[in-house]
């Protein structure tokens, strides 16, 4: 009535039934995904990172440590979500070098907001 199942072939089955639910919880969608807003101020060289102004070389050292951070390998790209703002009279074309930055960094998850 029913077809005979040999002790391989559920072996096999559980198997495959382990290796699909152990990747589909993978330990980075548990965490939250970092949210970072940088802001680029009117004065030349003026940044502000999370809400605290920094140089531009603090800025290019806090963004490789995040993307170090939350690098995924397989990916290519950093878990984190940057929202680019520019201050009003601010030199945009900082914003578009800003934006590459990212990119080049690998996160490349970038938002633009309005101020």
């Amino acid at each position: 009535m029913f077809p005979r199942v040999h002790r391989w072939q559920l072996a096999l089955f559980a198997l495959g039934l382990l290796l699909v639910v152990a990747g589909c919880m993978d330990s980075d969608e548990r965490k939250p995904v970092p949210i970072v807003t940088v802001e680029v101020l009117r004065e030349p060289e003026a940044y502000r990172y999370n809400g605290q102004r920094v140089s531009k070389k603090q800025l290019d050292e806090e963004l490789r440590l995040l993307a170090e951070q939350h690098a995924r390998e397989r990916m290519g790209s950093a878990r984190v979500i940057v929202r680019l703002r520019t201050e009003p009279g601010a030199d945009y074309t900082r914003t578009t070098a800003l934006q590459d930055q990212c990119i080049g960094l690998g996160l490349n998850k970038l938002e633009t907001a309005g101020n």
